[in-house]
């Protein structure tokens, strides 16, 4: 093919690369993604991904959190499709002293906790706990299907006017002004701005740009203890296909599954 050229490329992969492509179309920058096919497999960004707030890690985690999901809400509301789908979450633990923490985390953001008995869950679900322990359901927690998501993103981003291709080999990049010059065995993309977003596949993808991301993947030895009462880790439980209910997720101790490496 002749040279292509563009305002601005972005190479990589999942819901991080056509996020940025879509934003950039959408403002009228004429764009081309470049995306990288990713492995499909369990936890990663090709399956579903639980979202909760408030978030119970680091204070910057709740605030990426919070920005996820209103850009979500954002993107939802322009594709016309519900991405975000509620399913409570429940909190198991014997702690009351965590528990009532994620209450006040909770109503602070303007929603109300819920404490459940045990004999309901047990009547409900089935789950056998133990009758010293708590729960707490979250309503704020939500999953989201990334199929869907990177879907909807897009078809978005191909309406806002912007270009994809899909698995386009590069084999070197040189820069020189006005243009980064992207070399592939089909021809050759010139674009004023370049942004990578590799995802799962950083190294290898970074790599073939000829980039020393500084990382090695090594072989490493590892130990783990789990936690041993029967109870249950994250589970969904669903209604029906599309209406998730409830989420268990195991406090019982803190930390349920220890790994040392």
């Amino acid at each position: 093919m002749d040279s292509v050229v563009m305002d601005a490329v972005v190479v990589g992969s999942g819901a991080a690369a056509y996020c940025t492509a879509y934003d950039l179309a959408e403002i009228r920058v004429k764009t081309l993604l470049i995306s990288q096919r990713i492995q499909e497999r369990r936890n990663s960004s090709e399956s579903f991904h639980l979202m909760q707030l408030p978030h119970s890690g680091t204070k910057d985690l709740k605030y990426i959190t919070f920005d996820a999901i209103a850009r979500w809400n954002v993107i939802q509301k322009a594709a016309k499709l519900r991405l975000i789908k509620s399913a409570p979450l429940v909190y198991l633990a014997r702690d009351q002293e965590l528990l009532e923490t994620l209450e006040k985390n909770i109503s602070y953001i303007g929603l109300q906790p819920k404490w459940i008995s045990i004999h309901q869950l047990d009547q409900e679900y089935g789950c056998h706990i133990p009758d010293d322990v708590l729960a707490l359901e979250n309503p704020a927690a939500a999953f989201i299907n990334n199929k869907e998501c990177i879907q909807a993103i897009h078809d978005l981003f191909i309406s806002a006017g912007g270009k994809l291709m899909d698995d386009w080999s590069i084999e070197s990049i040189t820069m020189e002004e006005p243009y980064i010059t992207l070399h592939g065995n089909n021809g050759n993309i010139l674009a004023k701005k370049l942004l990578l977003c590799p995802g799962p596949q950083e190294d290898d993808l970074l790599c073939s740009l000829g980039i020393d991301s500084l990382t090695r993947k090594v072989k490493v030895e590892s130990q783990h203890s789990i936690c041993v009462e029967k109870l249950p880790t994250l589970s969904a439980i669903a209604k029906t296909e599309a209406d998730y209910k409830y989420i268990c997720s195991n406090m019982m101790q803190q930390y349920p599954a220890r790994l040392k490496v």
